[in-house]
């Protein structure tokens, strides 16, 4: 019965609105090669933002190419120097014996 109650005062405040929706559908027929130049130049353009997108990481990677990249020669070399070494030294206690 509460219930009831409450559901007919709010009913009773809440006002209500109509909206209206026209929906008009275009008859002009699109010519098919107006078509495929529509979507050459659609991919066209999605390439283009594809590549603004490249570029900028490019541009954000550059600095951090900057100093990673000599880091990681060195540590390449340090690890090859080292290698040699040790083969070396394996050839030599090879030899003495």
């Amino acid at each position: 019965m509460k219930l009831t109650q409450e559901l007919n005062q709010l009913d009773s405040e809440i006002e209500y609105s109509t909206i209206t929706f026209n929906i008009y559908q275009n008859k002009e027929k699109v010519p098919f090669g107006r078509k495929i130049i529509g979507a050459f130049l659609a991919g066209l353009n999605a390439f283009l933002e594809f590549m603004k997108i490249v570029l900028i990481v490019v541009a954000v990677l550059i600095p951090f190419s900057i100093i990673f990249v000599p880091i990681v020669l060195v540590g390449k070399n340090v690890v090859k120097k080292r290698k040699v070494k040790k083969i070396e030294e394996i050839k030599k206690l090879m030899d003495n014996n």
